[in-house]
């Protein structure tokens, strides 16, 4: 193979790559921000999450709240805050931390009701972003109802997989 033809097999091979991180989208990306009230009040770090309805129309967006439960949304590669694509989205939260067992495993704990995680089990309806920016503000009243008993469960189930964990034999030469 000749320089040139190498060239362009790299390029071509790049193609994808570049153009998914690039700011070029073929679809009308427009300014998307709203607000997540977790029973009335605002909440800091929870991930939005907006999913296109029908898959082959576009990408998917993102953002996360800030302290006042102000979200924006971005798209791909895009320049946080720069928005979302015109289409209509199931829309998703989650909100949560990662602990430690005895062991020093990290697990994940929800805040949020795990029912936010998913768009088919959240009861938040589609909703759909437009060109015209003024409609594009969203405000998502959602409710910690369920969250502790969630919480619990899931701190259960990790103790109990920890009882059950084989032990390692560490008279073993071949363990360090």
């Amino acid at each position: 193979m000749n320089h040139h033809t190498f060239q362009k097999f790299i390029l071509a091979l790049s193609l994808p790559f570049i153009a998914g991180c690039s700011e070029y989208s073929p679809y009308k990306v427009v300014m998307v921000k709203g607000d997540v009230l977790v029973d009335g009040q605002p909440v800091e770090g929870i991930t939005v999450t907006f999913s296109p309805v029908n898959s082959a129309a576009g990408h998917g967006a993102g953002g996360v709240t800030d302290a006042k439960g102000h979200f924006r949304l971005t798209t791909g590669g895009l320049k946080v805050g720069k928005g979302a694509e015109v289409g209509e989205y199931n829309v998703s939260f989650a909100k949560g931390e990662s602990r430690y067992d005895a062991s020093g495993s990290t697990y994940y704990v929800p805040i949020l009701p795990m029912k936010y995680a998913s768009p088919s089990t959240s009861g938040i309806e589609p909703v759909k972003i437009v060109e015209n920016t003024k409609d594009n503000v969203f405000q998502f009243k959602l409710s910690m109802e369920g969250a502790a008993q969630e919480a619990a469960k899931i701190e259960k189930m990790q103790e109990k997989s920890q009882r059950t964990a084989p032990k390692i034999d560490q008279s073993n030469p071949l363990v360090e």
